[in-house]
């Protein structure tokens, strides 16, 4: 569809006036600084809200960047001319809102928050010169439900993708059910005949043997390892969150994982040591997962970093590494169930690590690795637990 042709049924539909932006000027100019007042405002209605709270998952330190972002979004929407390029801006809101976790719900009240937030202070200043107040009022709650309409779009949009792709998840999930419960006793076998076979043999005395037998035991262990994620996605339940000692749980994962001598790995968090608030058990699995592919990508050795902070609202873990990095058009990819890039890759790994993360209401993030080099995951876990997730305390106790 042509977003131009799009703005201009929808200016019509909404009302939107032709001199909308020498209208939206004149709000501008007579708010001046007090601009400012709407968006305090919105942040003090939205801080009355668990469920809003939940959608920042970098903590304080996002909401300050998000109250700079809103101000900016507000003088934009007053100081534009609804054309292609504003739609394409819409749109990408609306985007990044379904990637935050923020449910319509939250959208269309956060459209209500600000139309009441620019009220009170219209009422407190007056309107403009030459305008009325409720004829002010009610021009801004239209631009506001336009920018609105435009957002929403895009969100059903990419909503319906991520539709499509659990259904996927769910259809592999039956299958690895059953496949896993199929595989799971004969690779028993085979392990334990190697085990014997290599107590009846002499590999040092056949080379061949030896190397054979080496063989054997690695795709054993491949195809163990394939078993344990499939039953791991398929076993997927609904976190249980309470408080984590952060520099604990991170070492117990490394210790699991155990990188190699060759491969340096350095932890850095909050100096506070204010605890975490997640299922431990689930997020061991998504971190170790991490893990193992910075350790596997550092073929040779190299150096792996951890990262963490916490604050009242989230929780972030960094895992980054100098390794070779992945390609930009593989990075979109990596979080595709049975996508690998590696030649012996299961395809499951990130997959999982994603489900787990999403699960907590939290997202992952690709970012470039150390001294620009390699690659980072970031995960932002939300402290207060969305609709679906059990919490086993709350913060305020």
């Amino acid at each position: 569809m042509n977003p131009d042709l799009d703005a201009q049924t929808l200016k019509r539909l909404m009302g939107i006036p032709s001199d909308a932006r020498d209208r939206g000027r004149e709000i501008l100019a007579h708010l001046g600084a007090r601009r400012g007042d709407v968006v305090e405002a919105f942040y003090a209605e939205l801080r009355g809200h668990a469920e809003a709270l939940a959608v920042f998952r970098g903590g304080e330190a996002q909401i300050e960047r998000q109250r700079g972002s809103l101000d900016a979004w507000l003088a934009a929407s007053l100081d534009t001319e609804r054309d292609a390029d504003h739609v394409a801006r819409c749109r990408r809101i609306g985007e990044v809102h379904l990637e935050a976790g923020v449910d319509e719900a939250l959208m269309l009240a956060g459209g209500t928050w600000l139309g009441a937030a620019f009220g009170r202070l219209l009422d407190e200043l007056g309107p403009p010169p030459g305008r009325g107040l409720a004829d002010t009022r009610e021009f801004f709650e239209r631009i506001v439900a336009f920018d609105l309409v435009l957002a929403l779009q895009a969100y059903a949009e990419r909503l319906q993708d991520r539709v499509s792709r659990l259904d996927r998840l769910a259809l592999i999930g039956r299958f690895s059910a059953t496949v896993s419960h199929e595989l799971k006793n004969p690779l028993g076998v085979l392990a334990t005949s190697l085990h014997l076979l290599r107590g009846h043999l002499d590999p040092a005395a056949d080379p061949k043997v030896a190397r054979h037998l080496d063989r054997m035991e690695r795709s054993v262990d491949r195809a163990r390892s394939i078993v344990t994620s499939l039953l791991d996605l398929v076993r997927l339940k609904e976190p249980a969150r309470r408080p984590v000692d952060l520099a604990k749980f991170v070492a117990a994962a490394i210790e699991a994982v155990a990188p190699p001598a060759e491969i340096t790995v350095t932890c850095r968090g909050d100096e506070g040591g204010q605890p975490g608030y997640f299922d431990p058990t689930q997020m061991r699995l998504a971190l170790e997962n991490l893990l193992r592919n910075a350790v596997e990508a550092l073929d040779g050795g190299g150096r792996i970093e951890i990262r963490w902070r916490t604050d009242t609202f989230a929780t972030a873990l960094r895992v980054a590494d100098d390794g070779p990095g992945i390609p930009e058009d593989q990075r979109l990819r990596v979080f595709e169930p049975l996508h690998s890039g590696k030649p012996f890759g299961t395809g499951l790994g990130l997959t999982l690590t994603r489900s787990v993360v999403e699960a907590h209401g939290g997202e992952v993030g690709i970012h470039p690795g150390l001294d620009g080099r390699g690659v980072a995951f970031e995960i932002h876990l939300p402290h207060f637990a969305l609709p679906g997730v059990r919490a086993t305390r709350d913060l305020d106790e």
